[in-house]
């Protein structure tokens, strides 16, 4: 019976991450990084209230099935988002065997920053406080670009981030910076938590316990997401005179999760 219950409860959250992401347009655009472009998916509200840069540098291309309904929800709350492949697909499909640009943080880093920097041109996303999103080993390039530019984004969010490699830049978390961890991986958690350790009263970690397996996970993550960015972006003075920005929506409901913060 319970398990009967359970399937039915699956079903009605895979309904809603369903009915969130045909509620968005998204829009394929190419963003330039020194001598190439990269792939990229942008979804807008009609009032965007801030913007989310989700960064992924392994397999350009791949369909990432979190990442999407993570857009989704964060488009729910009025949020925009850019998903974007670091990598284009030729040097992927190139150096994927040697893994030289897979773990190549320094041009990694440097690409986040670029694209960073070209959306604060665009016009449509240009006056809208940015926020930064990745995950495992992009995780570690992210930490680099703060390193590298402190003021590449008001807040950031790293979701099961192996950050084995990024020990010496843990201090530049010098900007809101959520941790969220559902693996249950001890080396992780111990580099999650050194990272929290590194960047006192700005780096917060929680740790789920998920009962489900996704998409309940990747509801209850975006989620915390959505909370952390709608906290951390604030918009621009301008458009809160306006009384232009709606926010639509509500919370989800999460599984039981831990929060660390120093």
């Amino acid at each position: 019976m319970g398990n009967g219950r359970e399937r039915t409860v699956d079903h009605e959250v895979e309904h809603r991450a369903a009915e969130r992401e045909r509620a968005i347009v998204p829009q394929r655009i190419t963003l330039p990084t020194g001598a190439v472009g990269l792939h990229a998916v942008i979804t807008l509200p009609e009032t965007p209230r801030a913007l989310v840069l989700i960064v992924h540098g392994c397999h350009p291309g791949a369909e990432c099935p979190r990442d999407h309904v993570l857009a989704a929800t964060l488009h729910h709350t009025g949020i925009a988002t850019v998903m974007a492949d670091l990598l284009t697909p030729e040097e992927d499909h190139g150096k994927r065997a040697l893994g030289s640009f897979r773990y190549d943080v320094d041009l990694l880093s440097r690409r986040i920053d670029d694209v960073a920097a070209y959306l604060a041109t665009r016009p449509a996303t240009r006056a809208l406080p940015l926020g930064i999103m990745a995950g495992q080993e992009d995780a570690t390039s992210l930490v680099y670009a703060i390193a590298r530019r402190p003021d590449v984004a008001r807040a950031a969010v790293l979701i099961d981030p192996y950050l084995h490699i990024a020990g010496p830049f843990l201090p530049a978390l010098q900007l809101p910076t959520l941790l969220l961890v559902t693996r249950d991986d001890v080396h992780m958690l111990r580099y999650a938590s050194q990272a929290v350790r590194s960047a006192p009263g700005k780096a917060e970690l929680r740790v789920f316990h998920a009962p489900t397996p996704s998409p309940p996970v990747e509801l209850a993550l975006g989620d915390h997401v959505a909370r952390w960015f709608q906290r951390h972006l604030t918009p621009a003075p301008s458009a809160v005179a306006s009384g232009s920005l709606t926010v639509p929506g509500a919370p989800l409901a999460h599984p039981q999760e831990t929060s660390h913060a120093q």
